[in-house]
C-alpha cells in the first residue's frame, strides 16, 4: 500500500506515475494495490496508478486486487494527459484488464470515487486504446462516504465542463468487454458473451499478439504455462521405478522437458512435452512377481532329536506289546 507524498498517492504495479514514457511487454498478476490520501489526487492501477502521455504496449492486468480512495483502474488509475510538456496523448495498444477486482472507498464526503475496469478517470478527449479488452472485473464504491462516484467498463469517470462544452473520452479501436457488471461507459468497445471470450473468438478478432488461454485471450509474449508438465512430473516421482521392468523411457520423457524462454506461443509444444510423459507413464509394464511358499516354524531343530528317540521308543513299545498279544493268542 502507498500513502503518498504530501497531498498525493499514486499506485501502480509498474510504476506509480508515467509521464510521457513508453512501457512495453509487461504484465502485474496476482497483486494488491491501494493508494490512500484523504483527497483526490490519488489513484491506483494495476500497471501505472497516472498516466501523462504514456505508451503502453502488450501490457497485462490480471487477478489484482485494486483499492483506491478516488481513482482506480484495472488497468490505470487516471490517464490525465494535461500536462506542461506533454504533447502526445496517452496510448494503449494490445493491453487487457481481466478477472481484477477495483474498489473505491473514501471516509471524506467531499471526495470522489472513480472506478473502471480499465482506468478510473480520463481528463482529456485524446487517449486511445487498440486492440484492448476488458473481461471479468469486479467494480465496486460500496462503503465509500464521497458525493461523487461511478463506475464504467473503460472508464470509471469522463471528466467533463458542460460551460465550456468540454468533455473527456477514449477512443477505442477493436476493443472489447465483457462480465463487468455493467456496459457503461464502454467507450465504443464492443460487448462480448462470456461464451466468445472462452472459446477463442474475442482472442481472434483481437489479432496475432493474443493466444487463446484457459478461459479468456492473453497475451501471445506471456509466459508458457508448465502447470500440466508439473502435474506430469509429480505423478511420475510418486512411482517406484523399481517396480517396473523398464523406466528409462519416462526418465527421457522428464529430461526433455525446455523451459527456456517459452511463451504462449509455444504452449503446443510445453503441452506436447506434458503428453510425452504421461505416454511414457502409461506404457511402463510391472515386473511380474513370484511367489515362495515358507514353511511355518515349529521350534527350535536342537530337540529334533529327541522327538525321534521318543518315537522310537514308542515304537518299540507298541510291537513288544504286539508280540505279547500273539503269544497269548497262541495258548
Amino acid at each position: 500500500m502507498a500513502t503518498g507524498i504530501a497531498n498525493y498517492s499514486f499506485v501502480g504495479g509498474i510504476t506509480g506515475v508515467c509521464y510521457g514514457a513508453s512501457i512495453k511487454n509487461c504484465s502485474v498478476t496476482d497483486s494488491k494495490l491501494e493508494s490512500k490520501r484523504n483527497n483526490n489526487n490519488n489513484c491506483a492501477g494495476s500497471i501505472a496508478g497516472y498516466s501523462a502521455g504514456g505508451t503502453f504496449e502488450n501490457c497485462a492486468a490480471e487477478n489484482n486486487q485494486v483499492k483506491s480512495m478516488a481513482y482506480g483502474g484495472g488497468f490505470v488509475g487516471e490517464v490525465d494527459d494535461d500536462n506542461d510538456g506533454i504533447t502526445t496523448p496517452s496510448a494503449f495498444i494490445n493491453c487487457y484488464a481481466a478477472d481484477c477486482t477495483v474498489t473505491g472507498v473514501t471516509p471524506n464526503k467531499s471526495g470522489s470515487s472513480f472506478i473502471g475496469g480499465f482506468a478510473g478517470q480520463i481528463t482529456n478527449e485524446k487517449p486511445t486504446a487498440e486492440n484492448c479488452f476488458v473481461y471479468r472485473v469486479k467494480l465496486s464504491t460500496d462503503g465509500t462516504f464521497a458525493s461523487n462516484t461511478s463506475i464504467g467498463v473503460f472508464a470509471g469517470n469522463l471528466w467533463g465542463n458542460p460551460s465550456a462544452h468540454y468533455q473527456s473520452k477514449i477512443i477505442t479501436k477493436n476493443c472489447f468487454y465483457g462480465e463487468c457488471g455493467t456496459t457503461e461507459k464502454a467507450e465504443g468497445a464492443e460487448q462480448k458473451t462470456a461464451k466468445e471470450f472462452e472459446n477463442g473468438t474475442v482472442a481472434k478478432q483481437l489479432g496475432g499478439k493474443f493466444v487463446q488461454h484457459g478461459g479468456s485471450p492473453s497475451l501471445s509474449i506471456e509466459p508458457a504455462d508448465y502447470s500440466a508438465v508439473d502435474a506430469a512430473i509429480a505423478k511420475a516421482n510418486a512411482l517406484n521405478k523399481d517396480d517396473y521392468k523398464d523406466f528409462s523411457g519416462v526418465e527421457a520423457a522428464i529430461n526433455a522437458v525446455d523451459r527456456s524462454k517459452k511463451t504462449l506461443k509455444d504452449q503446443a509444444a510445453v503441452d506436447a512435452m506434458a503428453k510425452a510423459i504421461e505416454d511414457a507413464i502409461a506404457a511402463l509394464e510391472k515386473k511380474s512377481v513370484g511367489t515362495t511358499v515358507q514353511l511355518p516354524q515349529t521350534g527350535d531343530d536342537s530337540n529334533l532329536a529327541l522327538w525321534m528317540a521318543l518315537l522310537l521308543v514308542s515304537g518299540a513299545a507298541i510291537c513288544t506289546m504286539m508280540a505279547g498279544k500273539k503269544k497269548n493268542y497262541g495258548k
